[in-house]
C-alpha cells in the first residue's frame, strides 16, 4: 500500500513538470521620459542676501543702502533666471497690467 501511494505522489508530481510554462512574449511600451532642456551650468547661482539680524545692527542709512543692494541683485538674479526659463520653454507668458495710481489720498481708497 505505501508503494502504490509513493508511486501515486511520483506521478502525479512529475506530471506538474510536464507542463512548462511559456516564457511571456516581450512588449514595447513608449513612455515618456522627461529630459531637462537645460544643464545645472546655465542655472544662474543665487546671490547672498543680507539677513534680518545683519539688518537689525545696522543704522537708518546703511540699512537703505543694504535693501537697495538687495534688491538690485535680486532683479539681476530674477532677469537671469527668467531667460533662463524662456530659453527653456520658448517665451514667458505676459504680465498683467498695472492699474494706475487713484486719484483718492490713501486713507480714502479703503
Amino acid at each position: 500500500m505505501k508503494i502504490l501511494l509513493i508511486a501515486v505522489v511520483l506521478i502525479l508530481s512529475l506530471a506538474g513538470c510536464a507542463t512548462t510554462e511559456i516564457p511571456p512574449v516581450p512588449t514595447e511600451a513608449k513612455v515618456a521620459v522627461g529630459v531637462p532642456c537645460i544643464t545645472r551650468e546655465q542655472v544662474p547661482l543665487k546671490p547672498g542676501f543680507v539677513t534680518d539680524a545683519q539688518l537689525q545692527a545696522k543704522s537708518d542709512e546703511l540699512l537703505v543702502i543694504a535693501l537697495r543692494s538687495d534688491q538690485l541683485s535680486r532683479r539681476e538674479y530674477e532677469g537671469k533666471l527668467e531667460a533662463v526659463i524662456e530659453a527653456c520653454v520658448g517665451g514667458l507668458p505676459t504680465t498683467a497690467p498695472v492699474s494706475a495710481p487713484s486719484d483718492k489720498p490713501w486713507w480714502k481708497i479703503w
